[in-house]
């Protein structure tokens, strides 16, 4: 049975949604359901009610918004856009709308096409310089997006986006180079954090600490979390990638990695996508590390509000003395409800219920991004232009080779 806050705690908690520039409309929050991850989107869907049946819903949307969410030790901000405004159904006294929030470049999802990145027109061609540009080009200011970063980036001699989404592009190339990416929010503003190590998460600032409480059936007087469900599981031990470098044929190119367990579980994958060894031997390591953190995992449920994807907490408490340790949130999927704000259906004393459901790692684990954005495929043959220097009739390199522009290579 989810465990319930008590009604003297309940009633100095409260959930509220603001919208920038809307100031003189009266949204009352009556529920939300969220999900974040690191690496992917958050998305959250907020029911509200409110007196004004008149509200303007094309005027909402794309809107700054604010979820506020009240907790013993703090409050939780959910800031981001609104993608969606509906109005639904008339009540007794109020009518019931529905927003969406999801973050700024969630706009990446909607802008579609095709463009060759080469440094004439990306002078830092590595993937973090490839990223950002994408990012800047789209409209994301640059204090609204923040590196972390501690590896050294090769830059790429030419990278190439076809018909896909701004989003799925970077998404590709991030999960290639193992950076990860989560949301830190304010009551004004929420920043996209791209990371490539431990390093990058630092405790929640609101539930840095959360104590663990068997289910008992009963009101709690404190935020906590109530389940705890450890899981091992098999998986890959070892990886091997090659390559091979046509301007250095005799090179060789095969690099391995893995821990004395269970190499016979390989992950064996030509090409490799480098063109030097010591390239190759990275990449080996951060294929390891995409497969090894899934043999880890906890699942937990909690009453506690500050519990954010992308940065760590301490359960403390446990019977269990060695679980009573600092935790990495992968993947959080929240749920309130605050019916005394909308229509009076027989709960509407409850006060404000609240729970999160979590996917977890032991901090001190390196999280990689799964490679789950797929690589476009070019079908069949194409046309293109020859191009050269300016009065040479067929321009070649070394190699034989021709320049030539595609038609859809607008840059």
């Amino acid at each position: 049975m989810p465990e319930t806050l008590d009604q003297s705690r309940a009633d100095t908690a409260g959930l509220t949604f603001t919208v920038a520039g809307a100031d003189d409309t009266e949204l009352k929050v009556v529920g939300f359901e969220g999900r974040e991850g690191i690496s992917r989107l958050f998305g959250f869907d907020v029911e509200l009610a409110s007196e004004d049946a008149q509200i303007e819903l094309a005027k909402m949307v794309g809107r700054a918004c604010t979820l506020a969410i009240a907790g013993d030790q703090g409050t939780r901000y959910v800031q981001g856009i609104v993608r969606s405004f509906r109005r639904g159904g008339r009540g007794a006294h109020q009518v019931h709308y529905r927003a969406q929030i999801v973050p700024r470049v969630w706009l990446l999802t909607r802008r579609y096409g095709s463009r060759i990145f080469q440094t004439h027109n990306c002078p830092d061609m590595t993937v973090p310089g490839i990223v950002r540009k994408v990012l800047l080009d789209a409209g994301i200011p640059d204090d609204r997006f923040r590196f972390v970063l501690h590896r050294e980036y090769q830059p790429r001699e030419y990278v190439v986006q076809y018909r896909e989404t701004d989003m799925d592009f970077i998404s590709r190339l991030l999960e290639e180079e193992g950076i990860f990416y989560f949301f830190e929010h304010t009551a004004e503003e929420h920043v996209l954090v791209l990371g490539d190590s431990t390093a990058a998460h630092t405790p929640t600032p609101i539930t840095s600490e959360a104590p663990y409480s068997e289910p008992t059936g009963l009101v709690s007087r404190r935020e906590h979390i109530f389940e705890f469900a450890e899981q091992r599981e098999l998986g890959y031990g070892a990886v091997r990638l090659d390559d091979f470098n046509f301007t250095k044929p005799p090179m060789e190119l095969d690099v391995t990695a893995g821990g004395q367990d269970y190499q016979s579980l390989l992950w064996d994958e030509t090409p490799g996508e480098y063109e030097d060894k010591a390239l190759g031997q990275t990449y080996a390591n951060l294929r390891l590390e995409e497969y090894a953190w899934r043999k880890h995992t906890i699942e937990c449920a909690a009453t506690a509000r500050g519990l954010i994807a992308g940065y760590t907490f301490k359960m403390t408490d446990h019977p269990t003395p060695e679980a009573n340790r600092e935790y990495l949130a992968i993947n959080v999927e929240h749920h309130g409800r605050q019916p005394q704000s909308g229509e009076d259906e027989g709960a509407a004393t409850d006060g404000l219920h609240y729970e999160a459901r979590l996917i977890t790692i032991p901090a001190e684990v390196p999280f990689r991004p799964t490679r789950c954005t797929r690589c476009p495929k070019i079908q069949g043959a194409q046309t293109a232009i020859v191009v050269g220097p300016k009065d040479e009739e067929i321009y070649t390199d070394k190699y034989g080779r021709v320049k030539v522009q595609f038609h859809w290579d607008k840059e």
